[in-house]
């Protein structure tokens, strides 16, 4: 008897560019929220995080759920379009996810990917998160991101961190979760990744896109 009921192409509150779950809704225990529930990041508007830095250094917590996340960002022109996409597997569950905005760029698409992924679980977890993004894995695994945070989110160029408010937000879930990102090459026969692009590019193609708030017409 299976611990999962299917749920296609459901929504769950999160307004129009909020995610659309492809497979089906976990039961508990699963580390994931039922489909009606707001994603929330915990103390959101109390801290930054710890001074020791966050993804990649205190592998997640210890006694936690283990979560692979497989996520995707695209952009049909830069910008344009876009839409972002995650893959979340637990146990013998896993989920589809996936989001648009009318007017973004792919940057921020796979910022998005990561981001409501981790915003989805409701228990700090052991995660690996799977990208093709340079951008978010190079920014974490280098210590870019966390060199920007104590200068105050600026650059060693002495310029502004790009796409700021999505930094900010993910830092957050870092702490929570710790995952380790693991970049993976696109286009490359992954299947995860592979299936993680065919959505987002659905996503991207939907008729009736939010807008993305936080974009400023940078194109990044």
């Amino acid at each position: 008897m299976t611990n999962t009921r299917r749920a296609v192409a459901e929504k769950f509150d999160g307004g129009a560019g909020g995610p659309k779950t492809g497979m089906f809704t976990p039961a508990p225990p699963y580390p994931c929220r039922p489909l009606g529930m707001t994603a929330r990041h915990p103390q959101a508007e109390q801290r930054y995080g710890s001074p020791d830095g966050p993804a990649g250094q205190r592998g997640g917590s210890p006694d936690g759920q283990v979560v692979d996340i497989f996520t995707d960002g695209a952009c049909l022109g830069n910008p344009g379009p876009g839409g972002w996409a995650a893959l979340l597997r637990f146990g013998d569950g896993s989920m589809e996810l996936s989001g648009g905005f009318a007017m973004t760029t792919n940057n921020r698409m796979e910022l998005m990917g990561a981001l409501k992924s981790l915003e989805f679980l409701t228990r700090p977890c052991r995660v690996t998160l799977y990208s093709d993004s340079r951008y978010l894995c190079d920014a974490v695994n280098k210590g870019w991101l966390k060199s920007w945070r104590g200068r105050g989110w600026i650059k060693a160029d002495n310029k502004g961190v790009l796409n700021r408010d999505l930094w900010e937000r993910l830092w957050l879930l870092f702490e929570r979760h710790s995952p380790r990102l693991v970049w993976v090459r696109g286009h490359s026969g992954h299947k995860e990744n592979e299936r993680a692009d065919v959505l987002a590019r659905a996503a991207a193609g939907a008729p009736g896109l939010p807008p993305d708030a936080g974009f400023g017409g940078d194109y990044v």
